[in-house]
């Protein structure tokens, strides 16, 4: 009597297993992203500047005529030696909005805007053979501060 092949053998079984496994891998590690701004800096730039700060939401596009939030806050010493001023937001500001933040200074005030934020959309961890729409992670790149472009991950205000 003759003994017929099973045509799924152990050969087969085995890479089904293999494709499997390496379809539902995706390593899960921390990933830096910017889904949101939670700190700007100020550099070259006085305590008593950056002691009263206005920070306006507008919404994107609007031309800084529709807003939908502000909040006030103080920014403190960075931790070097440089000249630098760290503002910690309360709460973080999107990528998909408009900012204008003014310098509440005795006598003056001083207005910064803050639009056409620049994103990197990348992937975040090592999947195979394809990437959740999870896994996706935004970069800040660029952004416009008073209407000039500036490169760079962090927003900076410089006098």
């Amino acid at each position: 009597m003759e003994m017929k092949k099973n045509p799924f053998g152990f050969s087969f079984i085995f890479i089904l297993g293999i494709v499997c496994t390496l379809s539902s891998c995706c390593t899960k590690k921390g990933c830096t992203a910017t889904d949101g701004i939670s700190v700007i800096r100020f550099e070259n730039f006085g305590a008593e500047e950056v002691e009263h700060i206005s920070v306006e939401t507008f919404q994107k596009d609007s031309g800084f005529s529709n807003r939908t939030d502000s909040f006030f806050a103080s920014a403190q010493k960075g931790y070097s030696d440089t000249a630098e001023f760290v503002l910690l937001l309360p709460k973080k500001l999107s990528l998909g909005n408009d900012y204008k933040i003014t310098l509440l200074i005795p006598g003056r005030e001083e207005a910064y805007f803050l639009n056409k934020f620049l994103i990197n959309r990348r992937g975040c961890n090592n999947c195979f053979p394809y990437r959740p729409a999870s896994d996706y992670v935004n970069d800040l790149v660029g952004y416009s501060l008073n209407g000039e472009p500036i490169n760079g991950n962090e927003i900076i205000i410089s006098k």
